[in-house]
């Protein structure tokens, strides 16, 4: 984020005394927090220099809040606090204290407010916070600005990656920057001293296992609308081995055949896959299989499914079957339903 890198590139008294952070993007929150104190806080008068308050730790978050800002460093003219509103600072929030202290904010201080929710510009707080201060959303990276992050963390380590590589991390671990992180990481220690990483250089690292999870899925769908009961449930029992909890593949199959339902709609209303993935807040690339998917079902086919899963549901919850059992029953059911 192109706000973000300014705020880091400017000197500790150029900074605004208060960053307001919401959104749901919290890794990108935890990273920007993380190099604000790295770039402003003197290590060796750190504990001095900075300061933590949660909202779920105190009785009454804003009165300690205030009182944290207003204490005066004996070592430093700056001090850093980050606040951590769990409650999140909704219109029906009462926020008289935050505004005492915004209307009078202590000089040398720099607030870095986490809200949990986006905040309402209802209250006279977040009024008095723009004002002053900058409120910072942090969405999803998608597109060009994922990409963007990805070339940026293997230019950390003096590296450039190759565009089919970044495609393929896209592709199956979408925009979870978190596990992308790691991935790189991986790579990077694989690749050593190799200044391009290629695609088959990340072919040859990254976890299989991860893939799997998030992939696997639309092979049980697959097998589903194709009416290959034996490999469906050939897919379940490998889901099962691997660890995967009976239960939440029967969540995971529920919520695909939500978003193949949602996917064909859009499709037959002539909206691009791009499109619903916006609206849906997820990664192009699973909405893409979704719109494939939906081409070997009905819509009244679609309802039947999800319908079946459900009761396959209903039955586990209400003890009427265990969950193997009723997992087996529903894919076994489709074959003649749909």
């Amino acid at each position: 984020m192109e706000q973000t890198r300014q705020i880091l590139k400017s000197k500790i008294d150029d900074l605004k005394p208060i960053y307001l952070l919401f959104g749901e993007e919290t890794y990108l929150i935890d990273e920007f927090v993380k190099n604000m104190i790295n770039r402003f806080v003197d290590p060796e008068i750190r504990d001095f220099m900075l300061s933590y308050v949660k909202e779920e730790d105190e009785e009454n978050f804003q009165n300690k809040l205030y009182e944290i800002c207003n204490t005066v460093s004996m070592f430093s003219p700056n001090r850093i606090v980050v606040a951590y509103c769990s409650e999140g600072l909704t219109k029906d929030c009462d926020d008289a204290n935050l505004l005492k202290l915004v209307d009078n904010f202590p000089i040398g201080t720099v607030l870095i407010l986490i809200s949990k929710s986006k905040p309402s510009k209802k209250l006279k707080s977040v009024k008095a916070i723009e004002k002053i201060g900058e409120i910072i959303e942090f969405v999803p990276l998608r597109d060009y600005n994922l990409n963007n992050w990805i070339k940026e963390q293997f230019a950390r380590y003096g590296k450039k990656i190759a565009g089919q590589g970044i495609s393929y991390l896209e592709e199956n671990f979408l925009n979870n920057l978190q596990q992308l992180r790691s991935e790189i990481e991986k790579i990077i220690t694989y690749v050593g001293d190799v200044e391009m990483v290629t695609l088959e250089d990340v072919q040859a690292i990254i976890s299989k296992d991860a893939i799997l999870k998030d992939t696997i899925i639309f092979d049980l769908v697959d097998a589903v609308g194709n009416r290959r009961t034996k490999d469906a449930l050939m897919i379940l029992e490998e889901m099962e081995r691997d660890g995967e909890p009976l239960f939440l593949i029967l969540k995971m199959f529920i919520r695909q055949m939500r978003l193949i339902m949602f996917s064909k709609e859009m499709h037959d209303r002539g909206f691009p896959p791009e499109d619903t993935a916006k609206r849906l807040k997820q990664h192009p690339f699973p909405i893409k299989k979704c719109y494939s998917q939906s081409r070997n079902f009905t819509m009244e086919q679609l309802e039947l499914a999800l319908e079946r899963m459900l009761q396959a549901n209903y039955d586990i919850v209400t003890g009427r079957y265990p969950e193997k059992l009723a997992l087996q029953l529903a894919l076994i059911d489709l074959k003649e339903s749909i």
